[in-house]
């Protein structure tokens, strides 16, 4: 999914939702296959729905 396609979901911006990925990403909760200008992430979903409810409560 793309972080364009995913910010919305999550009410956030890209730019602030592509800084909480690299926090994802720098505590290996997801990780990331990169192929020429594309990123594509993988996540252990479970993770990223307990960050996600957790961004939410804070109202980010």
């Amino acid at each position: 999914m793309c972080v364009c396609d995913l910010a919305p979901l999550l009410n956030m911006t890209q730019p602030k939702l592509t800084y909480h990925l690299k926090i994802l990403l720098d505590t290996n909760v997801i990780s990331k296959d990169t192929r020429g200008t594309w990123s594509s992430t993988r996540s252990i979903i479970y993770y990223l729905k307990i960050y996600a409810g957790y961004l939410r409560s804070i109202n980010f």
